[in-house]
């Protein structure tokens, strides 16, 4: 659809920068099938993602743990090269994009001094996931008006990309 109304692929204004997240110590490697494991680990060791750099600039420099992580690219600029957050000379003109729209807190985990045991929770009380109730609403509603297959589809998709609690709860209040 893009290039049937001719808008542009390249130099999109505002810039988008998307933010990488993960868990501690699970960065996404990136190998051929033919690389040796060895080799794979040791490269990928020591590298530095925008989240893992993040947190190394705040731990030596004091003015940026005023910055969240999704206000860090108003105020510091990400050197793919170098894999670093620079400060930025200027305030940036442009707007930036994030997948996360509205964490509150530094630690991913605590919210309002309350530090939960797993993400997923602490996601939830801050809304940027919703809870089961949810999913099974939106397969309850979609069971008025869709055949199996697509209903099918649906439970697929919500397993994919919604990452339900309870699956089993899921599938057994739906299944019929």
């Amino acid at each position: 659809m893009w290039r049937i109304f001719s808008f542009p692929l390249s130099q999109i204004s505002p810039a988008v920068l998307t933010l990488q997240l993960h868990l501690p110590n699970q960065q996404v490697a990136r190998f051929r099938e033919d690389d040796i494991m060895s080799q794979i680990v040791d490269r990928e060791r020591d590298k530095k993602t925008m989240l893992t750099a993040f947190f190394e600039t705040n731990r030596v420099d004091e003015m940026a743990r005023q910055y969240l992580y999704k206000d860090f690219p108003k105020h510091f600029t990400w050197n793919g090269g170098s894999r670093c957050w620079n400060r930025s000379k200027q305030r940036p003109q442009e707007v930036v994009l994030f997948r996360l729209i509205q964490l509150k807190e530094k630690d991913l985990r605590t919210l309002n001094g309350v530090t939960y045991s797993a993400f997923r929770r602490a996601a939830l009380e801050i809304g940027l996931i919703e809870n089961d109730d949810s999913l099974s609403r939106c397969l309850t509603e979609a069971s008025l008006f869709q055949f199996p297959k697509s209903l099918r589809g649906l439970f697929a998709t919500i397993l994919v990309f919604c990452k339900p609690g309870d699956v089993r709860k899921l599938r057994n209040d739906h299944f019929d």
